[in-house]
């Protein structure tokens, strides 16, 4: 019995709530749109009159370039028509369609081209002007408003400039009241703000300077002219404006255009809005109106959060529609998310919220996930190596898992229920996880698991001499005696000792001859029964040119060392204590020791390491001397580029003479008394390296 009376009374309850809302609706939508009327007008402009059964509302609306259109939105109005669709003649209006929605009707006027629009509430009429010569933006007037003695003067209150983060500037205009109209134009050059019927406070009435903010504006003069406020912006260069206002702060930004910018590589890095443009005009309109404006704008399905209200008041002209939603978005503190054709819109808190409940319950999934083994096998790397990229110190519940040669626990990769495994033998990695982080290890694995590529290194060092010697000698000496008639006694002479007594051998009194051997002289003697005098002249020249061309060639990885050495060791006695001895050797060769890197241009960094050693002269008791050449360097170079690391020029001049003493230094006769030698010799070394990158396995060393 009592189920009965509660279902009769739920009953009774939703019969009065139907009827209340059936009320209410009809109340919201208590005028109709009764007739609609047009004529031409001069100059191209096309009057349009609706009539209504009582005063229409003043409209809201906005006007796009492609498709060149005008969308005015009348909100409680049902529409009585009864048809849709009106052709409006053959000028640039040329249709308008009619649309009735729950609480509102939209009117569309479709142009041939983007023109200026007016609205003006008549009593029970509303008339639309289209034309040339009416402002682009839309303007709405009523019959009271005719009258400015009814209303109070509007103010500007305060104007003010910034610079914003990409070098824009900003010109902020605090007005009295959000409904003042704006009018902005360009006139030579510069940017005019003016607003009908409003006062500047008299402190406002300024000059403003701002070259110093690096800006594209260089200064914002303000003044009062007549019965309106006018704000002039002057830019510097090229540069681009945005204007639209939120409430009572109506912004102007100017930005700078950068010339010859190319951005093919990277499309959109400047401008990063390519929706297309559209203009919105509205006062104090409800936050969830605009949104859906734009959505029906760019053919969008529109999701809002119940946290979204609020109004705002806005006035934006030739903007594309995702800016023009950003602006929106930012001055309510919300954000959005696109997913395919729906948008969704909530406070960027309550969106941040959502996305990180998201994440969490995703990793909640995944820790509950079912795990599995695969084996994985590594091609060019090695696999410890691999798993040491993915290893991280301190996971402890790991450790029993991953076995002694993957180390620890992988961060990001393998996670606290997973393990991972090495088989050396094989070069495969066994891995135990989920089946989403084995994917994404095979994906990281392939990009990671490539051959290495090569490099071949090929060196020239050149080794060239040249030697001169000139060496000019005397060898003179004379022997005999002197008596005195027939007396017994006299007194011999000759070179040395060796030579008085008997037949002298040789009795050189200067031996000065060329040491290296001659390659001509001449010599000459006098003698008689007391006197043996003989001269001889030796001259000496040799001339010498020698050339040692060595060429190591080396292939080696990417960032692997290599080493090429070419010559001999050289046998030599050393002491080892206790009067024995042993033989050891020592290195006369020529060597390159080098470490490629190839770079993301297919360039080379080159680190060297190139030596030339050869037998210097002997030593006696000791081991042989070694003339060391080399060079360590590094270097960058092309692929296929030749480059000279560096270069030895050595040169070395002697002149030696050997001369008795006294005797030698005397003009004309010392030339006689001395031996001159002239001895010249240059040496230079000359390295050169040519990198290449081995391409294919078919390239060959030659």
């Amino acid at each position: 019995m009592n189920n009965k009376m509660m279902s009769k009374q739920r009953t009774l309850i939703a019969g009065i709530v139907l009827t209340m809302l059936y009320f209410i609706s009809a109340s919201a939508l208590a005028i109709e749109l009764q007739d609609v009327t047009f004529s031409m007008a001069s100059g191209d402009r096309t009057d349009i009159t609706l009539t209504f059964d009582e005063v229409p509302p003043e409209p809201t609306g906005y006007a796009i370039a492609e498709p060149a259109r005008i969308s005015l939105d009348l909100v409680g109005v049902s529409s009585g028509l009864a048809s849709k669709y009106h052709a409006l003649g053959a000028g640039n209006a040329r249709n308008m369609t009619v649309l009735e929605t729950q609480d509102r009707t939209r009117i569309i006027i479709a142009l041939s081209e983007l023109v200026g629009y007016s609205t003006q509430v008549r009593g029970r009429t509303l008339q639309v002007s289209v034309g040339r010569d009416l402002d682009a933006t839309a303007r709405t007037t009523s019959g009271a408003a005719a009258m400015p003695g009814n209303q109070p003067r509007s103010n500007v209150d305060d104007v003010d400039f910034k610079r914003g983060s990409e070098g824009e500037g900003r010109v902020i205009i605090t007005l009295s009241e959000p409904n003042i109209a704006v009018d902005l134009d360009q006139v030579g050059g510069r940017i005019v703000l003016t607003m009908p019927d409003t006062t500047l406070t008299p402190s406002l009435e300024q000059q403003l300077d701002v070259t110093d903010f690096a800006t594209p504006i260089d200064r914002i003069e303000v003044y009062q002219q007549g019965d309106q406020a006018v704000i002039e912006v002057v830019p510097n260069g090229e540069f681009d404006y945005l204007a639209y206002q939120s409430d009572q702060a109506f912004i102007l930004e100017v930005k700078p255009v950068v010339k010859d910018v190319d951005t093919s590589s990277v499309p959109g890095e400047d401008f990063l809005y390519k929706g297309d443009k559209m203009s919105l005009n509205f006062q104090n309109i409800e936050i969830r109106a605009i949104l859906q404006i734009v959505a029906d704008f760019a053919n969008l399905n529109l999701v809002a959060s119940d946290t979204v209200s609020g109004a705002i008041t806005l006035r934006l002209k030739e903007v594309p529609w995702d800016q023009a939603l950003d602006i929106v978005l930012k001055t309510k503190g919300l954000d959005k998310r696109v997913q395919g054709n729906v948008l969704l819109v909530a406070p960027a808190a309550e969106l941040a919220d959502q996305e990180r409940v998201q994440l969490e319950n995703q990793q909640e999934i995944a820790e509950l996930a079912p795990l599995r083994t695969e084996l994985i096998k590594v091609k060019y790397a090695n696999a410890s190596d691999i798993v040491g990229l993915f290893s991280s110190q301190g996971s402890g519940s790991n450790g029993g898992n991953n076995g002694g040669n993957s180390g620890e626990g992988s961060a990001g990769i393998v996670s606290d229920r997973g393990s991972i495994l090495v088989d050396d033998r094989t070069n495969a990695i066994i891995v135990t996880e989920t089946p989403s982080r084995i994917a994404q290890l095979r994906t990281l694995l392939t990009q990671l698991d490539i051959p290495v590529r090569q490099v071949m290194i090929e060196a020239r060092i050149v080794k060239a001499s040249d030697s001169f010697k000139r060496e000019a000698g005397i060898r003179w000496g004379t022997a005999g005696n002197i008596s005195w008639g027939d007396s017994p006694n006299g007194i011999q002479y000759g070179g040395s000792m060796e030579t008085l007594g008997g037949a002298p051998a040789e009795n050189l009194i200067v031996d000065l001859g060329t040491g290296s051997g001659k390659t001509g002289g001449i010599a000459f003697g006098l003698m008689n029964n007391d006197l043996l005098l003989d001269l001889e002249l030796q001259l000496f020249e040799s001339e010498g040119m020698g050339e040692t061309v060595s060429r190591p060639t080396i292939i080696t990885s990417d960032k692997s060392p290599a080493t090429v050495n070419s010559g001999s060791q050289i046998p030599y006695q050393s002491d080892t204590g206790g009067g024995a001895t042993s033989t050891a050797f020592i290195n006369a060769t020529v060597g390159l020791t080098v470490t490629p890197q190839i770079t993301a241009d297919d360039r080379i960094i080159l680190e060297l390491d190139v030596t030339n050693n050869s037998r210097g002269d002997p030593t006696p008791g000791g081991p042989p001397a070694i003339d060391i050449e080399s060079i360590q360097t590094k270097v960058i170079v092309s692929d296929g580029e030749t480059v000279v690391l560096g270069g030895l020029y050595q040169t070395r001049t002697d002149l030696i003479q050997l001369k008795t003493p006294v005797l030698g230094n005397l003009p004309l006769v010392g030339r006689l008394f001395r031996n001159s030698a002239r001895t010249k010799d240059k040496d230079e070394l000359l390295i050169f390296i040519t990198p290449k990158i081995i391409r294919e396995s078919g390239d060959r060393v030659r």
